[in-house]
């Protein structure tokens, strides 16, 4: 199976020409780079959920001391690890994976809201059937973390 990344709509500022006529600005390298530094400096937290298929890498896990795992399930000795974690307000932090870990989807957003809907889509319920895994997670994300 291929990774999968979605960006939500909520994630990405709107484009609101002002003349619908007139074509739409081409940023210049000097005017992305500023978008992209402030999107990384966020002043929120940032809410992760990872799924991992660790056939090839038995071992894979997820913890360090700069993020905050509130939820954590893995399947089987060789499975599939499911993860929601909370990076600092200070940017994303991004779990070091070792060497041979796959990752199969890596849901990234500033909103607890964001990541429900996401939970709850058809997408995400192909990936994971278990009901009761599903309700965890919607529950976890109910809490104040």
């Amino acid at each position: 199976m291929e990774s999968l990344e979605l960006v939500l709509p909520d994630d990405v500022p709107e484009y609101k020409p002002e003349n619908s006529k007139k074509p739409a600005e081409v940023k210049t390298e000097k005017k992305a780079e500023a978008n992209e530094i402030s999107r990384i400096n966020s002043s929120q937290p940032v809410y992760h959920l990872l799924i991992l298929d660790r056939v090839s890498c038995p071992n894979s896990d997820i913890g360090s001391d700069s993020i905050l795992t509130v939820y954590k399930y893995k399947h089987g000795a060789n499975g599939y690890l499911i993860a929601i974690y909370k990076s600092p307000k200070d940017g994303p932090v991004f779990a070091q994976l070792p060497k041979g870990s796959r990752i199969m989807v890596n849901f990234v957003t500033t909103r607890k809201s964001t990541m429900k809907e996401y939970i709850n889509s058809g997408a995400f319920k192909q990936l994971v059937i278990k009901r009761a895994i599903i309700q965890e997670m919607l529950k976890v994300l109910d809490t104040d973390f």
